[in-house]
């Protein structure tokens, strides 16, 4: 979405898309009758950053008031391998890197309480902090939202974009029993 004011900056928001694939069949027993199923179901830990990605697209497009900023909405693949996708997008960005003035990152969005929400990259980036704290307080029914999450900060996307030293949060709803399965 093309910014108002086109100095050429712009805002990432983003999500990874890819899993990490399927297991190898580790079962003894040889009289089973059905096969096991050997694929790493990833359907929040992959599906709901990249399902954010396109429902905020979907209403920043849909907004009569555009942003002053350019919004990039990018879904990488690789996270699962190594953050590879927003490795490379950063290292090789079709765009100038140095006019990305933020970057907003969905992972795990799908599992939490409806009514929570889990924060990171406050240490980095405490200014997002306060805005989402901020912005969430002016909601129809505001989310609890913790600052919990920064043990998996390395872990997720928005770590490519804070190495060249670009502001970022991260939006996580944390692990739960099925995750990865």
């Amino acid at each position: 979405i093309r910014g108002t004011d086109d100095n050429g900056e712009y805002i990432v928001i983003g999500g990874h898309y890819d899993h990490v694939g399927v297991h190898l069949d580790s079962r003894k027993d040889s009289t089973a009758t059905t096969p096991p199923d050997s694929i790493y179901n990833g359907a929040d830990d992959n599906a709901s950053g990249t399902t954010g990605v396109m429902l905020a697209a979907k209403a920043l497009a849909g907004m009569k008031q555009k942003p002053k900023r350019s919004i990039v909405f990018v879904c990488f693949s690789g996270e699962e391998k190594g953050l590879l996708g927003s490795q490379a997008f950063t290292a090789e960005c079709p765009l100038d890197i140095t006019k990305c003035a933020a970057m907003l990152n969905m992972d795990m969005i799908g599992r939490n309480n409806p009514d929570s929400l889990s924060l990171g990259g406050g240490s980095r980036s405490p200014e997002f902090i306060t805005l989402t704290t901020e912005l969430n307080k002016s909601i129809e029914r505001p989310f609890i939202l913790a600052e919990n999450i920064e043990s998996y900060f390395f872990r997720s996307d928005q770590a490519n974009f804070a190495s060249k030293k670009i502001p970022v949060i991260f939006y996580f709803s944390g692990e739960h029993k099925d995750y990865h399965q």
